[in-house]
């Protein structure tokens, strides 16, 4: 038994000597000589952007929006007319306003005429 274990141990060791490891060759590399020439430099950041002045915008009537009279991004002046709104709506409650107009006109006259009547009656 003593034999059998100094036998394989022997064996063991000798298999451990036994080295086929074959090393990969060296990898091609091709060499570049350095050249003088000109860079250009840039840097690149992240960061916010803030208009100097800025205004809100608010419609004087209620509507749609028929046509945008400005490009995004350009600049305006102080009145210049940025949207045109659909004038059915507005020009309608003008005409109705015109309309409520007329009939207070009427109403104001019949009673200046009926207050000149009754002053007329009261004096005979």
């Amino acid at each position: 038994m003593r034999t059998i274990v100094i036998s394989a141990t022997l064996l063991s060791l000798a298999a451990c000597n036994d080295n086929r490891y074959v090393p990969p060759p060296a990898p091609k590399v091709s060499v570049a000589h350095p050249l003088r020439q000109e860079v250009t430099r840039y840097l690149e950041t992240s960061g916010n952007l803030a208009s100097v002045n800025s205004t809100n915008l608010v419609a004087r009537v209620a509507g749609f929006v028929q046509e945008i009279k400005f490009t995004d991004g350009a600049m305006v002046k102080a009145g210049q007319p940025l949207f045109v709104i659909e004038p059915a709506s507005y020009e309608n409650a003008l005409a109705q306003a015109k309309a409520a107009e007329a009939g207070a006109d009427a109403t104001v006259t019949q009673a200046q005429a009926d207050y000149a009547r009754q002053t007329e009656l009261q004096g005979r």
